[in-house]
C-alpha cells in the first residue's frame, strides 16, 4: 500500500555507445534526430538497436521491424540512421549491443546493491527502477553515479524520467482509492483494516496471485 515511483534512463543504449566512442550525444533525442518526425521514433529506435545488436551489415530488413506504415525502404532507414549518428557509425553491425547489455546489467547491479546496503528495495524493470517514493532523489543520484562510474561521463537531467506508480493492494477493490501510509513501522505492520499482521497479508497476496 505504499506509494512508489519509477525512475527510468531515457535512451540508455545511445548514451552508452556514444560514451564508449568518446563522443557526446547532446540534448537532442537520439531517435527523433534521424528524421525529425516523432511518429517515426519507435521504428527508428527498433532499427537503431537492431543495427547495434547485429554482427552483419543487415542489408536485408530484420523481419521483426515493420516499416509498412512509412514510405521508407529499409535501405533508406538504415542509411538515415548511420548518417544521423556518424560519431558511432563504426559501432554498428559489430555486436556492440551484446556488450551494452552487460554494461546495462552492471549499472543496474550497482544501483540495487546501494539500496540493498540501506535495506531499501529497488526493483529493476530493464533500465528503470521502482522504489518507495521517499527515495526518489536518492535513486536519481545513484543512477547518475552508476552511469558515471561505468563510463566516466555524466548523463544529463533531461534523460532521466520519473513517473508515479499507483500501488496495487488486495486490501482495496480495483477502482477504489488506495490508502497510503507513513513510514513508521507501526503503520506498515498495521496496514488497512482487516490486515493487521504481515503474515496474513502475505498469505492473502499469494492466494490472490
Amino acid at each position: 500500500g505504499k506509494r512508489t515511483i519509477e525512475c527510468d534512463y531515457s535512451q540508455l543504449n545511445p548514451h552508452m555507445v556514444y560514451a564508449r566512442a568518446g563522443a557526446k550525444l547532446g540534448s537532442e533525442d537520439a531517435y527523433d534526430r534521424v528524421f525529425g518526425e516523432p511518429s517515426l521514433r519507435n521504428i527508428v529506435k527498433e532499427a537503431f538497436n537492431a543495427m547495434l545488436q547485429s554482427t552483419t551489415p543487415l542489408i536485408n530488413k530484420p523481419r521483426k521491424i515493420d516499416i509498412t506504415a512509412t514510405e521508407l525502404s529499409w535501405e533508406q532507414l538504415r542509411a538515415a540512421i548511420i548518417d544521423a549518428h556518424r560519431p558511432i557509425e563504426k559501432l554498428f553491425f559489430c555486436g556492440t549491443g551484446n556488450h551494452l547489455q552487460f554494461e546495462d546489467s552492471c549499472i543496474a547491479e550497482a544501483v540495487m546493491l546501494h539500496f540493498s546496503d540501506i535495506d531499501a528495495a529497488a526493483l529493476p524493470v530493464h533500465d528503470s527502477f521502482i522504489i518507495h517514493h521517499g527515495y526518489a532523489e536518492e535513486l536519481e543520484e545513484q543512477m547518475r553515479k552508476a552511469f558515471f562510474d561505468r563510463f566516466g561521463v555524466s548523463i544529463a537531467d533531461p534523460h532521466m524520467v520519473i513517473r508515479p506508480i499507483r500501488p496495487v493492494s488486495k486490501a482495496a477493490n480495483i477502482g477504489d482509492s488506495l490508502v497510503f501510509y507513513d513510514n513508521s513501522i507501526e503503520s506498515i505492520q498495521a496496514g488497512p483494516e482487516g490486515y493487521e499482521k504481515y503474515t496474513q497479508r502475505e498469505r492473502d497476496w499469494f492466494s490472490f496471485k
